[in-house]
């Protein structure tokens, strides 16, 4: 484990309320809060910086991916819609991703990586809320159920 703000507030975290860790391997640590995993790395050979990664939800089964697709793009301008992370999309799966880096010094107690934590859930929150408006706005055009 690289030794940095970031691996020492996990390390402090990690008994937290609300808060799941799981080491993984390979520089990873899985954390769960409100039923959002999130994986968050900090490799030995980049040692200053998180990565932070969390599936939203799948546009595949929607008639009109471009959509939800079109206010992720407005999103990630300028990095202000999702408070510094972008979303990209897994051209494989249809998987819309919420992703962010951070400075590994930004990180700098149990507290701001809790509200850090706390924050990103709330964002893939919304987006996923935000995909299911979609669904059920396709779903009442024909009465049809779109798969997830």
């Amino acid at each position: 484990m690289v030794e940095n703000a970031f691996a020492r507030a996990l390390g402090e975290i990690s008994s937290a309320e609300g808060v799941a860790v799981r080491a993984a391997g390979d520089g990873e640590t899985h954390v769960v809060v409100a039923d959002i995993p999130i994986t968050m790395a900090c490799r030995e050979d980049d040692p200053d910086t998180v990565i932070v990664v969390s599936r939203v939800g799948s546009t595949t089964g929607l008639r009109h991916p471009e959509m939800p697709l079109e206010d992720a793009l407005e999103a990630n301008f300028l990095w202000m819609g999702n408070a510094g992370s972008t979303l990209a999309l897994d051209p494989e799966n249809g998987d819309l991703i919420l992703h962010d880096r951070r400075d590994a010094e930004y990180f700098e107690s149990a507290d701001v990586l809790k509200g850090y934590l706390v924050a990103f859930a709330d964002t893939v929150i919304g987006w996923r809320d935000h995909l299911d408006q979609f669904r059920a706005a396709e779903k009442g055009e024909d009465g049809k159920e779109v798969a997830s």
